[in-house]
């Protein structure tokens, strides 16, 4: 539901399904020897760049809850827990504007906007929100606590569970959270007071390298993310996030070695299940039911019947020089124009310009490819 209030769309689409459920670890991190490359680097960035005072409360940990890198994975157990004070704060004034909900329903809280009578008070603020908005459409935290920034997954289930973690968070335990798209100028932030969701194609892996250098700023300003994110040059931007609430990589050799250089947490998994599968659309079904099933679908016995049934996609450059009897200088069912850049000419699919083609190729001939053909 809050997916689709956020006019979530994509075209890419996963092969599987997933479940999730909320679960992660704290504690504090030392920088190992092993990092001084990186440790360099982060330190010339800010260094570097002389950014502006922020124009928010800091939160910052004391030293005796310091909390620096915090990765969550899908490959064991743990719980989070966060220190409170227990203080409790009236809601603010909130004055009279234009109502920023109208661009984003949950801007002032999930839980206060579906549970206004339960929730009477605001989430509380972070270092995202509009310095005009403050004490709008949020308030300022109760007690001092670094801000928690939480690596959104530019895919439904990672930027959903990054979403859970800021309203548990900001709602319920009172700590300011922010959201990390690893991308200077994008925000998957639940909160964003203009609603938005970018769904680039950003590197996943970028996101081991925000959580490793929250670690590494620990040093330097207590591991507070804002003073290395704070710009939309990419060239002068450093992705950092304390918490991955989903990450498809906790075997991988990169992991384990920030692992061993404690910059990151061991992993920790949810409990889940995670399943991926092969799908086919239901009107493929009714026509050959044996396809429901992998007994339907492996062997040679089936490889004909394959190829006879799936045609090949075709990419948006291959229908206009291939297929189209104008190369797409006549707009068509299928093409409205000529792909413009390279990007383009890659596409299955551009929504309102190319519906997608399939086709059989020579790879469905049988006749010709009677031991590797394929559909």
């Amino acid at each position: 539901e809050i997916l689709g209030q956020r006019n979530y769309s994509t075209v890419e689409y996963r092969v599987g399904t997933t479940t999730s459920n909320f679960s992660c670890t704290t504690s504090s991190i030392k920088t190992s020897s092993s990092s001084s490359s990186n440790h360099n680097y982060i330190n010339n960035r800010m260094n570097k760049t002389m950014l502006p005072d922020r124009e928010r409360k800091r939160h910052q940990s004391s030293s005796s809850s310091t909390l620096t890198s915090l990765v969550l994975f899908w490959v064991a157990s743990a719980s989070l827990s966060v220190a409170t004070s227990g203080a409790e704060a009236t809601t603010a004034d909130h004055g009279t504007i234009l109502d920023p909900a109208d661009a984003n329903p949950y801007i002032r809280g999930c839980l206060h906007t579906k549970l206004p009578s339960e929730y009477r008070k605001f989430r509380v603020c972070n270092s995202q929100d509009p310095a005009e908005l403050r004490n709008i459409v949020c308030r300022e935290p109760d007690f001092d606590y670094l801000e928690i920034r939480v690596a959104s997954g530019n895919w439904a289930s990672g930027a959903a569970l990054s979403f859970l973690t800021q309203i548990v968070l900001s709602e319920l335990l009172g700590v300011p959270s922010a959201s990390e798209a690893s991308k200077a100028g994008e925000t998957r932030n639940f909160y964003d007071h203009l609603g938005r969701l970018d769904l680039s194609k950003t590197a996943r892996s970028s996101h081991i390298a925000a959580a490793s250098n929250a670690s590494l700023l620990h040093p330097k300003f207590g591991g507070d993310c804002y003073h290395v994110t704070n710009t939309d040059d990419e060239d002068q931007y450093v992705p950092c996030a304390h918490f991955i609430p989903e990450f498809w990589g906790a075997g991988g050799q990169d992991t384990s070695l920030l692992v061993q250089a404690q910059l990151l947490e061991p992993p920790s998994g949810l409990g889940v299940l995670g399943q991926e599968s092969w799908f086919v659309t239901k009107f493929t079904a009714d026509e050959d039911a044996s396809v429901v099933s992998y007994y339907g679908l492996r062997g040679d016995e089936n490889r004909e019947k394959l190829a006879r049934l799936f045609k090949r996609p075709t990419t948006w450059k291959d229908y206009c020089e291939e297929v189209s009897t104008s190369n797409c200088s006549v707009p068509d069912d299928t093409a409205q124009r000529y792909p413009s850049t390279s990007q383009e000419e890659a596409k299955m699919f551009a929504n309102g310009l190319y519906a997608g083609y399939f086709r059989y190729t020579d790879a469905n001939n049988c006749t010709k490819w009677p031991t590797n053909c394929t559909g």
